[in-house]
């Protein structure tokens, strides 16, 4: 009895060992090592990576997929994708307006697919719905959507009403408990918003990490190097637009002729002067604390070329849910009420913009790769490559463009033990590239296929309910 008991224990031993697929021939691009690893062989199992190295012998009678020279690297990773969030609006109550934001689970499975077949197999949602976010991360680890999975956070804190995307802080009191309320809903971090004072703030930060959650903000008025001191983890949008960032006379004209809503975005980089000792504080400060950047350029980038036809009529605005598209189109942009001059004020100081993200990684600050998918002309997927893109025009290598579309993204989410890169038991996440993109950042969007926890994706297959898009404009 125990011979028999010990060659059903090898038996089952030798099942759970095979490899249910093996890729091989392929180049390995590990951006951490800046590596190209080729005649590469991987194998997969149960969603997960058994080996990956040189190219050797195997069992023959497992499915063999020969990748004949293409590229692999580990699944992109977006930091910042409000992938329930719907169009933005007014509604009217009594003699009052306010504003509303609809998250949908039509909108949610739609961006999913389009978010898969452009290589993203992890998301960051910083903002929207707690109850559509949470289900769409459950919806997608159950296997009943297909999407990238999800690390989310609920509603923004802000001081502003504004149904489906904030809760209101009426009072610093009340902060724990909507902070503890949307833990209790399944959150994973808790996002903090433009009008929180300094005291909300730092409130905000401890509860948050008092319940075991990161802190993630966009900031405006209270300065990044000081929430940066009271403990926040990330920041995101690269429009650090605080005043208190300048000094002297540029600081006096700055507060003198800005004026309210979005003109900031290149007002403020008009007056800044980067190479003041004050300036030069706040780059260390973010250093020394370890703050994670989301620079989510594209948005920017869009706000700016908003009166272009490649923004506003790109041909592959069809992959973005109609509903987006129309609420673009007919109420909500960025750029309302600028005229021509301030279109043009806003193109001049893109290279400021430029120079200040190379400014964050000549100090070797963390930096992810977002894009605030849902806001006005981000297209789902597609805006993520163009993300990279603009990081490297900016002057960023590719190769650490690569790492903070993958490694740092994992970061970003705590999850960097099974996701992030590639290596013996974490997931099988990765996406397979006809070219090099090392090379050429370009190539990440030569996509043949995508892997997620061991299952192959073809984008077309994952878009095929969606129209065609035209070729791109040059």
């Amino acid at each position: 009895m125990p011979q028999l008991l010990l060659i059903l224990f090898c038996c089952l031993l030798s099942a759970n060992t095979q490899a249910k697929i093996v890729y091989t021939n392929f180049n390995w691009i590990d951006p951490i090592e800046q590596t190209i690893h080729s005649n590469t062989m991987l194998v997969e199992h149960d969603g997960e990576i058994t080996y990956i190295g040189p190219i050797k012998s195997f069992d023959k009678s497992v499915p063999i997929i020969d990748l004949k020279g293409k590229y692999v690297i580990s699944g992109f990773i977006d930091t910042h994708t409000h992938v329930t969030l719907g169009a933005v609006g007014f509604v009217q109550k009594g003699d009052k307006f306010k504003a509303v934001a609809n998250n949908s689970d039509e909108i949610a499975q739609h961006n999913g697919k389009v978010l898969l077949a452009y290589g993203i197999t992890d998301i960051r949602n910083p903002g929207g719905s707690a109850k559509e976010s949470v289900r769409y991360k459950k919806q997608v680890k159950a296997g009943k959507w297909v999407g990238p999975d999800a690390h989310v956070a609920g509603e923004l804190l802000d001081v502003q009403e504004f149904e489906g995307l904030a809760q209101v802080v009426k009072s610093t009191d009340e902060i724990d408990g909507l902070i503890r309320a949307q833990k209790n809903v399944g959150v994973d971090f808790i996002k903090l918003y433009t009008g929180l004072n300094e005291q909300q703030l730092e409130v905000a930060i401890k509860s948050a990490h008092h319940h075991g959650l990161k802190a993630v903000a966009h900031l405006e008025d209270v300065a990044w190097d000081k929430a940066a001191k009271m403990g926040l983890d990330v920041v995101v949008h690269a429009m650090p637009i605080s005043e208190d960032l300048m000094v002297g006379k540029s600081k006096e004209n700055y507060i003198k002729l800005k004026r309210p809503g979005v003109f900031s975005f290149f007002e403020w980089y008009e007056a800044i002067d980067f190479d003041t000792p004050r300036f030069k504080s706040f780059i260390q400060t973010l250093k020394e604390q370890g703050t994670s950047i989301d620079p989510t350029l594209i948005v920017f980038h869009n706000a700016f070329w908003g009166d272009k036809p490649e923004v506003i009529e790109h041909p592959k605005l069809n992959l973005t849910h109609p509903e987006l598209v129309e609420n673009w189109q007919t109420f909500f942009t960025f750029n309302i009420g600028w005229t021509p001059e301030d279109f043009k004020r806003a193109k001049a100081v893109w290279p400021k913009v430029q120079q200040f993200i190379r400014l964050l990684d000549e100090a070797d600050i963390h930096m992810t790769v977002g894009t605030d998918m849902n806001n006005p002309w981000v297209i789902p997927g597609v805006s993520f490559h163009q993300e990279m893109q603009l990081l490297v025009d900016a002057g960023i290598p590719n190769y650490d463009v690569l790492k903070m579309a993958t490694w740092h993204g994992a970061q970003a989410i705590d999850q960097t033990k099974m996701k992030g890169s590639l290596a013996v038991g974490k997931y099988a996440n990765f996406v397979i590239l006809e070219d090099n993109p090392v090379s050429d950042i370009r190539h990440t969007e030569r996509i043949y296929a995508v892997v997620k926890s061991g299952q192959m994706h073809k984008p077309n297959d994952l878009i095929k309910d969606i129209q065609e898009p035209k070729e791109s404009v040059k």
